[in-house]
């Protein structure tokens, strides 16, 4: 029955954006972890919203699928919308090992569009914080991540991206070498390598709490992790696009919802 349970669960979880897509992630930003053992499939689903009714992005949801592999490859399906997926690889260099931290090279959005986003493709389907001027296309975002645990209490994620770790926000742009122009708007950053980091800190028994700049944005958020039937369970609930707070561009933060579900051996 429980079995039954858990299969329905996940069913449920994958018909419903990228944050928390994953159990090996951060909110929306990559890790050096990698799911499973010897192999091990996971199914997300989630949905967003903006804090305001009159915040220009609307409610979108994404579904991801992601398998793990002997605990050194990871590659994740994204759907966006009907006409848009990408793909997600990852290896892990350098698995954690006592005070040595995990290291992990990869690609986010390997996709036939030049722009991608939770919300669709090109230049139409982008969030509206994301509309920057010359802003770098998605399409094959190279990162390089190191994360280390404390005591099983904390753990520390730093890495460097292209794509869409590359913001050209107001704040974000403090973040990418687009700091050191005159004008930041008008330096193509398609080849730019922005930084991006979080922490995640255990408050208590199966839950996290998050937090994280992805490289564009400030985002916040808790998840419990727990089992049914001996295979992995994941819901988190995260804050988004914090940045915009008081923003006099109409965008608002955002809330997002998201199930995780993971079989494996």
């Amino acid at each position: 029955m429980r079995k039954l349970l858990f299969i329905l669960f996940i069913l449920c979880a994958f018909s419903l954006n990228a944050e928390y897509l994953s159990t090996s992630n951060m909110i929306d930003i990559p890790t050096a972890d990698v799911i499973g053992t010897l192999a091990a499939i996971e199914l997300n689903g989630s949905f967003s919203v903006p804090l305001s009714t009159s915040a220009p992005d609307h409610v979108y949801y994404n579904m991801y699928m992601t398998l793990g592999v002997m605990e050194k490859i990871q590659t994740t399906v994204n759907y966006y919308t009907v006409a848009n997926w990408s793909l997600d690889v990852r290896y892990l260099i350098l698995k954690e090992y006592l005070t040595i931290p995990g290291i992990a090279i990869g690609i986010s959005d390997i996709t036939y569009k030049k722009f991608i986003s939770p919300i669709g493709g090109d230049s139409a389907g982008v969030l509206s914080d994301h509309d920057y001027v010359n802003r770098p296309f998605e399409n094959v975002s190279l990162y390089l991540v190191v994360t280390k645990n404390f005591f099983n209490m904390m753990k520390l994620n730093i890495g460097i991206g292209r794509g869409r770790y590359v913001g050209y926000g107001p704040v974000s742009h403090n973040f990418n070498p687009s700091v050191f122009s005159n004008d930041y708007t008008t330096i193509p950053g398609d080849w730019y390598f922005g930084v991006f980091g979080g922490l995640e800190m255990k408050v208590i028994g199966n839950y996290y709490l998050d937090m994280e700049f992805d490289g564009r944005d400030a985002n916040a958020g808790i998840r419990w992790k727990s089992e049914i039937a001996g295979q992995g369970l994941q819901v988190g609930l995260s804050f988004t696009h914090l940045e915009q707070i008081n923003s006099s561009s109409g965008n608002t933060p955002s809330i997002n919802l998201s199930i995780t579900g993971k079989l494996g051996i």
